[in-house]
């Protein structure tokens, strides 16, 4: 939490935040910032005169971090706070990285210290040490993981799973409900609306003339020109002409009044001002104005300023000056700004001439064509936004979403922490569940005959003590009288803790209600097979197909098998289920030898429940009533359920196989031994979906293949289960495994859809070319 909530606030923009850190390393902001202050700056939207702000100096290369104190159309001027000067650099608002945030006295000196390599190296170790230490203090105390059980579509929260997973919830709803409260808190900390400037930009555009009569001889021709020089001895008028333009987007109601006037000058200060012309009103955004002066006038003021203050000047200066003076709307902005450019000339008593009025060292312009470029500040209103990795999401989104991950995050950690709650009041089988489920194994109870010394013990704790210090786990059998029976095994010691209580009538209401949508699906033909191929992969030929059962439920859709065996195992009827499967699935088997396809085996799964004493001789009489061969049926249980009772299993396994039926071990992890394999005596052996996609982990190939070898040593069939990629068949081929199913080769099909896309004689299986089998 503490690291999502630092990467919101802090993370950098090369990583998608808004954040950078700055050293002060200077003394231009003191008293405010002083030399190894750590300064946070966040970048903005906008900034306005009075933000402390950090940009990059182009002209220096290095950062500098100082107040705004004005702005110049879309740059901004800055100056260090002991400074005298402003920065001769003026950032635009791209060129600023953000503005100051949070200010830690003295922390940069810390981040320097650790930024260099000898003390970065020791510190990266030091820290890696720590995590190391307790990542092997965490394992050694994790207990080895368990397959998952099969999740119901009904009861999807009781003590069993609830124990189990119940840490996973509540941590995964506790980091929601965090993440909501973080950025809550950010979003209602901040306006859901914000006012941003949106400058408009306009110019103010002037164009001057001036010409004068010329005697023949002297210029080009009979008119002085624009930009040439005027004797005062050849002509003393000059008639000049000003035209002004307002350029702009969407410029309306404009008007204004324009005059002109001449300013004489000197260096000491003085001036005169003589008017040309009175205020003009004009409408629109252009005006002309025209007018004549006599330079001669020029001249005998200044000499009458020489012999009355005794001034010696040979040279003055004159400035034509139009003032404009303009109102209206721009972009729907009022406008009211006032342009006064100068057409500037330097004379002396022999005539004058016009000079530039550019300023040393900035760029030359047209002294003719005066234009001045402005601008108006308006501020918009604009939703506010958040940012994170590098996305911005509105502020009111971010207060509706965050509250609704609060309520429903917080709602869900309610329920579940009521549901624990009750059910560890509930039945003690409930709150040892709640407590302790991943030291729990659920077996079938045991005959009498294979008890050894039994010790019993008064409390649950004693037993988990002794499975935690032995590094074993507690099994658990359950009779359908109410009875728990917890055994933890040591030495030749059997430890146990009994108790029995009946079931609550909640419970009891549930289980009747399942019960009776199986049976109304059992009773509609609710139930469905679809068949999966199995295919040999040296022959690409199809050599069986596997009897996969679905639920077309009514509001639900279609249920896989995995979504309601479960539930059928605790209500009995799986029994009936069962024999419903193995009828359909070898009348299916008549039906297609009949249509004269291809003569395949059918495969099909057998719950744990099903391992009794009645199976042979209900698989007997399906086989004969359907007078299908026994060895072209192929009953699959899977590696855990036959560990749960090796006895039992191999008594009833053997019948089967007397009758000539075909056994498989499906769901093949390696967790049966060699040993216990040779007792099984099966003709094939599935390979879990974990074991093929795990084939380029080192360790579990090396399992993948000691397994195959033993296997073959006890004369067993290698079929493997998930293929899905080319990249497993090769696997599979390179170790001469030559029987295969999966997406690769086909998906389930409904019966009809197998008859026409799968048993088609004179096709073969595509094992390389289709991830998908068309045929």
């Amino acid at each position: 939490m503490m690291a999502i909530t630092g990467w919101v606030l802090f993370a950098p923009p090369q990583l998608g935040g808004q954040t950078t850190m700055v050293i002060v390393d200077g003394s231009s902001m003191e008293p405010g910032y002083h030399q190894g202050d750590l300064i946070i700056v966040r970048n903005a939207d906008f900034y306005q005169i009075g933000d402390i702000v950090a940009y990059k100096h182009l002209q220096m290369g290095k950062y500098v971090i100082h107040r705004i104190i004005g702005e110049e159309l879309n740059r901004f001027v800055l100056q260090g706070d002991n400074n005298t000067w402003t920065d001769g650099f003026k950032p635009s608002q791209s060129e600023i990285i953000g503005k100051s945030w949070i200010h830690i006295p003295k922390f940069g000196k810390v981040i320097a210290w650790l930024r260099k390599p000898v003390y970065f190296s020791f510190t990266a170790s030091l820290l890696g040490g720590v995590l190391m230490m307790n990542w092997f203090k965490e394992k050694n105390k994790k207990w080895q993981q368990k397959p998952k059980k099969t999740f119901s579509v009904y009861q999807w929260i009781n003590a069993e799973h609830l124990g189990k997973s119940g840490e996973i919830y509540f941590l995964t709803l506790g980091i929601f409900l965090i993440i909501a409260i973080i950025f809550g808190g950010i979003a209602f900390a901040m306006p859901v609306e914000k006012n941003v400037p949106q400058d408009i930009f306009y110019t103010h555009s002037g164009n001057f003339d001036y010409r004068a009569p010329a005697p023949k001889g002297v210029y080009d021709s009979e008119t002085i020109q624009t930009g040439s020089p005027i004797f005062f001895r050849l002509t003393c008028e000059i008639q000049v002409d000003y035209s002004y333009s307002l350029i702009g987007n969407d410029l309306t109601k404009i008007n204004g009044v324009q005059s002109m006037a001449v300013v004489i000058s000197d260096t000491t200060g003085w001036k005169r001002t003589l008017p040309l012309q009175t205020e003009t009103a004009f409408l629109g955004n252009t005006a002309k104005s025209q007018a004549v002066f006599n330079v001669c006038q020029a001249e005998e003021i200044v000499d009458g300023l020489r012999e009355k203050t005794g001034l010696q000047r040979s040279e003055f200066s004159l400035a034509i000056i139009p003032t404009t003076k303009v109102m209206g709307l721009v972009s729907g902005l009022a406008l009211e700004d006032e342009f006064s450019p100068s057409l500037n000339f330097r004379f002396n008593d022999i005539g004058l001439w016009m000079v530039s009025a550019n300023a040393h060292g900035t760029e030359a312009s047209d002294p003719l064509k005066p234009s001045s470029e402005r601008m108006l500040r308006n501020w918009v209103e604009t939703p506010e936004t958040m940012a994170f990795l590098g996305i911005r999401m509105p502020v009111s989104g971010v207060r509706w979403g965050s509250s609704l991950i609060l309520f429903f995050s917080a709602g869900l950690l309610g329920f579940l922490m009521y549901s624990t709650e009750k059910m560890s009041k509930v039945s003690q089988a409930s709150g040892i569940q709640l407590r302790y489920s991943p030291m729990i194994v659920n077996v079938q109870k045991q005959p009498p005959r294979l008890r050894r010394g039994d010790v019993e013990v008064q409390k649950f704790e004693d037993l988990a003590r002794l499975a935690e210090r032995n590094n074993s786990v507690i099994l658990h059998e359950f009779d359908p009288n109410g009875t728990h029976t917890y055994l933890v095994e040591e030495d030749n010691t059997v430890y146990r803790l009994k108790f029995k209580e009946t079931l609550p009538d909640l419970q009891m209401e549930e289980i009747k209600i399942i019960e009776a949508e199986l049976i109304q699906a059992l009773e509609n033909g609710q139930f469905e097979l679809y068949y999966q191929p199995m295919v040999d992969i040296n022959q690409q030929q199809i050599t069986g197909v596997e009897a996969l059962l679905r639920w077309n439920h009514p509001t639900l859709g279609t249920l896989p098998a995995s979504a309601f065996i479960v539930d059928a195992e605790k209500t009995g009827l799986i029994y009936p289920l069962g024999e419903w499967v193995l009828q359909t699935a070898c009348k299916q088997l008549c039906a297609w030898d009949d249509a004269g396809t291809l003569s395949v085996s059918m495969a099909i799964n057998v719950s744990s429940k099903q391992l009794i004493p009645e199976l042979p001789r209900m698989v007997k009489r399906i086989l004969k009533e359907h007078k299908i061969k026994p060895y072209r049926l192929q009953l699959e249980f899977s590696e855990s359920q036959l560990l749960e009772d090796m006895d039992l299993s191999v008594e009833i396994l053997d019948t089967l196989k007397k009758i000539g039926v075909e056994i498989s071990i499906d769901n093949y992890t390696g967790k049966a031994s060699m040993a216990n394999l040779a007792r099984l005596q099966a003709k094939n052996l599935k390979f879990a979906l974990a074991m093929i996609n795990q084939i380029h982990d080192p360790q579990m190939n090396a399992i993948t293949l000691s397994t195959i070898a033993a296997a073959r040593c006890l004369g067993m069939g290698i079929d493997a289960v998930g293929v899905e990629t080319e990249e497993q068949l090769w696997f599979l081929r390179s170790h001469l495994v030559s029987s295969a199913q999966g997406y690769l080769f086909g998906k389930p099909l409904s019966a009809d859809d197998t008859m026409q896309n799968l048993f088609r004689i004179d096709t073969k299986v595509s094992v390389f070319d289709q991830p998908s089998m068309e045929m």
